[in-house]
């Protein structure tokens, strides 16, 4: 066996070692000694292995690693922690991606696509993303027009959606989305279509919208020509076909205000189907049977919505509110219903929605049918601070200052609602009656005319807007108002009344009293329209249909003075003047501060010879009379027959 070779004496460089094979002795050193043989060393063999064989490491480098471990570089340590920090990235990437893919998995929204359109429509500008947005407007003015606080489809035109993808990966938020709906078979639901034409032409007037609703499976819609159609309200009714596969209970509910009888037939068939939104459906029939003036068969309505669904809060304030609205309508009535019930459901819908300004509105309500107006203006103020986006809240609070608390600080409050919204039925309303009682009808006109020139055919407008110009004399231009009014609401009673009382001031009393006729034909019980078409007979002298027609009122409304007044006169001129002089002191016992009828009253004791109380009833007559009253001839008849009959005076 050789030996180890001894170190070299001669070089301080340390020999370098050669490679050689394990089983092949170590080749002799120079220096070697004595021992060294004087042969040539054998020839190294090439090795087998491609790789180099590793270099031996140093006897001293091997101690030094035992001692202190092994070398690990920067570059080493920099790449394992690289590696470290993206694993942890790309995993709160994946821990904030499952929720955001939950989430959208879960919306369900509705994607409109660009829908295919013919050039020549292109080139005027409704190219295939703008009619895609025209119709994600028309599902926007449908659902506002439903009114209702159930949530509908949530669309968006798919030009306007957002693809979000994470960076340097190419993964898309869409894409994941989309698999996870193909692997549960939940399809995304889409809109698509086409404008055909119906002429060579291709005008817009003569474009016809076809539409697909994909979601799994395919339905289309194909609606007619759009003809003089406005645009908006073309793309309107294309919404509503579209929510009526959808969301039904939301298309009828956008119809209702237009077609109540249709929306009342089409929510009566979501009931019999047993529709998820039955509920909604009887609460829209309730609203529909309310709006119509007939609480009475919106009561059952409200209480078969809650008896679907007990925790129905809507159902519940609408009932309550129609409990007392029916309270309000028939206060004498022999069996009223139970305030009592509706404060009950109130208090359960507050345990549940305490911050509704609905609520809060309709305890108001609550409170002012019990004559609690401190608490009814605070409970409407209450509930347009909750909403402040519905000024008729303001305005029911400053009706009722108006009229039973602090009229400026009324006042005041309707005019903060007319400044948010110069239309504001309520805050008109109010303020109209107001000014034309204090006689100050130029301002109710000058507030009239602002909401008249923003809804120039608006019947409510234009009538309120006749009323101030009447007050003022200003009779043709209140006809012009009345006419529009009536142009819009045709059946009208009170427009009709309002009109009819214009033709009688103009001195037309004929076609005044063919419109009263109509009146009281369509409405028997209209007590002021009987009263009214008697004054219009009375002054054409027909004395006796006159005298019926005031029966007939004074049969309904017992307790009206000026029915009373205008039959004492009919039955005075028919020669009844001890009838005459008894309906005319029941007149006088319910307004006993009214001259007119003490003047009526002193004129028939004069006929039946009673001087001394006549001359009773013209002093009283005198006493009340304004000084700037135009009664001239009155004051000069009344003060000639006190003086000629002296002796007579009590």
């Amino acid at each position: 066996m050789a030996r180890t070779p001894a170190k070299s004496t001669t070089s301080r460089r340390p020999a370098r070692r050669r490679t050689q094979r394990p089983d092949t002795p170590p080749p002799a050193t120079a220096d070697a000694g004595p021992e060294a043989t004087d042969s040539p060393p054998a020839p190294e063999k090439p090795s087998r292995s491609r790789k180099p064989a590793p270099l031996a490491v140093p006897a001293e480098a091997e101690a030094a690693e035992k001692k202190t471990g092994p070398v690990v570089s920067v570059e080493e340590t920099s790449t394992t922690l690289r590696k470290v920090l993206l694993n942890l990235a790309f995993l709160f990437a994946f821990l904030l991606l499952v929720p955001v893919v939950i989430q959208q998995f879960l919306r369900n929204e509705v994607v409109i696509e660009p829908i295919s359109v013919p050039e020549s429509l292109a080139e005027i500008g409704l190219t295939p993303d703008v009619v895609s947005r025209r119709l994600w407007d028309g599902l926007q003015d449908a659902i506002r027009r439903a009114g209702t606080a159930k949530a509908s489809v949530l669309a968006v035109p798919n030009s306007d959606r957002i693809q979000f993808s994470i960076p340097e990966t190419g993964l898309s938020i869409e894409a994941l989305v989309t698999q996870t709906r193909q692997f549960f078979r939940t399809y995304q639901t889409r809109i698509s279509g086409e404008i055909v034409c119906a002429g060579a032409d291709c005008s817009a007037q003569g474009m016809q919208l076809r539409l697909r609703i994909q979601r799994g499976t395919t339905e289309v819609i194909e609606l007619p020509v759009r003809g003089d159609m406005a645009e908006r309200a073309y793309f309107t009714e294309a919404a509503i076909r579209i929510l009526t596969v959808l969301d039904p209970f939301v298309a009828i509910a956008a119809i209702g205000d237009s077609s109540p009888v249709r929306a009342t037939k089409l929510a009566r068939d979501l009931i019999r189907t047993r529709h998820p939104d039955a509920h909604w459906a009887h609460n829209l029939i309730g609203n529909l049977r309310t709006d119509g003036g007939e609480p009475q068969l919106a009561e059952p309505e409200y209480r078969a919505a809650l008896a679907l669904k007990p925790d129905f809060t809507i159902a519940k304030v609408n009932l309550a509110l129609t409990l007392m609205n029916i309270a309000a309508a028939a206060p004498a009535a022999p069996v009223a219903p139970d305030l009592g019930e509706a404060e009950a459901l109130l208090d359960s819908a507050r345990t549940e929605t305490p911050q509704s300004a609905t609520l809060h509105a309709a305890e108001g309500y609550l409170a002012a049918l019990r004559e609690d107006y401190a608490t009814a203006i605070a409970r409407y103020q209450q509930a347009a601070v909750l909403d402040p986006t519905d000024p008729s809240l303001l305005a029911r609070a400053g009706e009722l200052e108006l009229k039973h608390g602090d009229a400026q600080r009324g006042i005041t409050m309707l005019t903060a609602a007319l400044d948010a919204d110069p239309t504001g039925l309520v805050a008109l309303t109010a303020l109209t009656m107001h000014y034309i009682a204090a006689g100050e009808p130029q301002r109710a006109t000058e507030i009239l005319g602002n909401a008249v020139a923003i809804s120039p055919d608006d019947p409510s407008f234009n009538y309120l807007l006749g009323l101030s110009l009447m007050s003022q004399s200003r009779y043709r231009e209140a006809e012009t108002a009345l006419t529009r009014a009536l142009a819009g609401s045709p059946d009208d009673h009170e427009y009709l009344f309002q009109q009819a009382m214009l033709l009688t001031r103009t001195n037309r009393p004929e076609d005044a009293i063919a419109i009263l006729e109509r009146i009281v034909v369509e409405d028997p019980t209209d007590a002021a329209a009987l009263a009214a078409l008697a004054e219009a007979e009375f002054g054409l002298g027909r004395i006796e249909p006159a005298t019926g027609h005031y029966e007939q009122a004074l049969a309904l409304n017992p307790d009206d003075p000026n029915v009373l007044y205008g039959l004492g006169f009919a039955r005075a001129l028919a020669g009844h003047y001890d009838e005459a002089i008894a309906t005319t002191e029941r007149a006088i016992a319910l307004a006993p501060d009214r001259y007119d009828l003490f003047f009526a009253l002193g004129n028939y004791y004069t006929f039946v010879d009673r001087p001394d109380a006549a001359i009773t009833a013209y002093q009283r007559f005198l006493e009340l009379l304004p000084e700037a009253a135009p009664a001239m001839s009155a004051r000069r008849i009344a003060e000639d027959y006190i003086a000629s009959h002296a002796e007579a005076a009590p």
